[in-house]
């Protein structure tokens, strides 16, 4: 995740977060925030449907 939290806090990540802010009409900071508590939400969910999709492969393979 550190990695996730670095990228926030470059020129890339910054741009990103001033592109969401722009859009959404929301302050960078609150942006930030936002991002900084949703990136692990996110990233868990994902590795949460890789683990599920692998193990239905597995059991389609049984059979």
């Amino acid at each position: 995740m550190s990695g996730l939290a670095s990228l926030l806090d470059s020129d890339l990540g910054r741009q990103i977060i001033g592109g969401i802010s722009n859009e959404t009409g929301t302050s960078e900071g609150k942006t930030s925030d936002l991002l900084s508590m949703a990136l692990p939400l996110l990233t868990g969910a994902m590795k949460k449907k890789r683990i599920i999709t692998a193990r239905r492969r597995r059991t389609y393979e049984c059979y």
